[in-house]
């Protein structure tokens, strides 16, 4: 799972290695390119496992993909799989991303979108339409 660098990804880090998830630490204002290029090796082994991204980043905007989650796709040829959650009762942050953390006793769903396409070059320049697909399925 892809983690900023910050406090807080430090704290997230703590709690992802308390239920076996590893963190690969980095984002789009530290280390980021390091992170990915580390990604992209996991995903090389024989018997890779799932790597996360949160697509829009670590600033944001909310629902816009960054770059990073489609050079992972490109360099790996991979499909990318949309994941989020719905939550019955939660407190949401005053944050840009709208953190969400559930009450307990709330109901908690996790919804698997459809998997998109790597895209078809590793050039950024030609991510647009693969970037606009994620953006919808994650959109609905």
């Amino acid at each position: 799972m892809l983690v900023s660098r910050s406090r807080d990804g430090e704290l997230i880090t703590q709690i992802m290695n308390r239920f076996g998830i590893d963190g690969v630490r980095g984002s789009t204002s530290k280390g980021g390119a390091d992170a990915l290029r580390e990604m992209i090796r996991e995903l090389e082994k024989e018997g890779a496992r799932d790597i996360g991204i949160t697509p829009d980043g670590p600033r944001g905007p909310r629902g816009k993909v960054q770059d990073g989650v489609l050079v992972v796709a490109a360099a790996s040829g991979l499909p990318i799989t949309p994941v989020t959650t719905r939550v019955s009762w939660k407190w949401q942050l005053p944050s840009w991303d709208r953190f969400q953390i559930p009450i307990p006793g709330a109901e908690c769903c996790l919804v698997v979108g459809p998997s998109v396409p790597p895209p078809p070059s590793k050039d950024p320049e030609k991510f647009g339409p693969t970037r606009a697909r994620l953006e919808e399925v994650l959109g609905d």
